[in-house]
């Protein structure tokens, strides 16, 4: 064989080896799933519901992390960091696609920064009025004087919601009552002191079968919260297709489909389930949000990456065998800034 073929040869067999030996051992350790909001909210027990079924289909533990702060940035800017390999992925909900509106000192966009792996789940956003407003539906919602919405939060996406449904309907509502938390909004709607808002499914339905709050209808065009998963910027699409296939079917497990159904949600199976489909879909949805996202007038900073973060509190690892009311204190206004 001459020379330079055995050069070649000598250099290319190593690369071809190592890409093989790479393929074969993902994953080679656990997989962490990063959650940007705190344990116990719809995100992160969507996620704890997913985990073991996801440990099952790639025979590796999964152990998920909480990690909160700046409205999700911290856990983003956190996951997208890390070593492009599969092992590390973000989990995160409608919210993303209102980032490109709410950062102003920068252009931003999650999808130049992740991989999207699949949505696996999603929550229908309604309106939800006080139980003793006239009005039946978000149509005769704006046929009332000046009635007072609500939201969990400047800049939330019950809050962008609340202003899409506002514009849309043509509601000559009053300034917007922010309040920290979705516990706190809701406990002075349903005592009357303020008229409506828009809101997740999971957060109301109870509420409106126990007859404290009215359902009024959904946003138009109907919206949802969804939740997908995200990996680093250059991960392989090979473990991307690896990844996605354990969504899909641990997305389809008694013990997600048993939290979805408690939490008002449907498991997602259309083309929104893998990695293109949910890469077209993010497009869409940022185009769709971007424009309210501005006009709410809130805006999201973003941290300072090199700044220390509060270790993760990490959940037990998964093998293959196997809204508070407090501080109920609102602030009237159609802007804020988001913590």
């Amino acid at each position: 064989m001459p020379r330079f073929l055995v050069a070649v040869f000598g250099l290319a067999l190593p690369l071809w080896l190592a890409c093989g030996a790479s393929h074969a051992q993902f994953p080679s350790g656990p997989v962490r799933i990063v959650v940007p909001y705190p344990a116990g909210g719809v995100s992160d027990l969507a996620t704890r519901a997913l985990a073991p079924g996801l440990s099952a289909a790639l025979g590796s533990p999964v152990v998920v992390e909480n990690l909160p702060g700046a409205s999700g940035l911290v856990a983003t800017h956190k996951v997208s960091q890390s070593p492009p390999d599969g092992h590390t992925v973000l989990m995160h909900q409608g919210t993303l696609a209102l980032y490109p509106g709410l950062i102003r000192s920068t252009s931003f966009d999650p999808l130049q920064i992740l991989e999207p792996l699949g949505v696996f789940a999603e929550v229908p956003l309604i309106v939800v009025g006080k139980p003793g407003l006239t009005a039946r539906s978000v149509a005769e919602l704006a046929r009332q004087d000046t009635p007072v919405p609500a939201s969990p939060g400047p800049g939330s996406l019950s809050h962008v919601c609340t202003l899409m449904v506002i514009r849309a309907a043509g509601i000559a509502a009053r300034d917007i009552v922010h309040y920290r938390g979705t516990g706190p909004a809701l406990i002075d709607l349903m005592s009357g002191q303020t008229d409506f808002m828009c809101i997740e499914a999971t957060g109301a339905d109870a509420q409106i079968a126990a007859g404290r709050l009215k359902r009024l209808g959904q946003p138009e065009p109907p919206a949802s919260n969804w939740f997908g998963l995200y990996a680093p910027k250059g991960t392989p699409p090979d473990r991307i297709a690896r990844i996605n296939e354990a969504i899909r079917s641990a997305a389809r497990g008694d013990a997600v489909l048993a939290n979805l159904q408690h939490a008002s949600g449907t498991a997602v199976r259309d083309e929104r389930s893998r990695p293109e489909g949910h890469r077209q879909f993010m497009q869409r949805e940022i185009a769709r949000w971007t424009p309210p996202a501005v006009a709410s007038g809130s805006t999201l900073d973003m941290p300072p990456m090199n700044a220390p973060t509060a270790p993760p509190a990490a959940a037990p690892s998964h093998s293959p065998q196997g809204a508070s009311p407090s501080g109920a204190s609102a602030s009237r206004g159609g802007s804020g800034v988001l913590d």
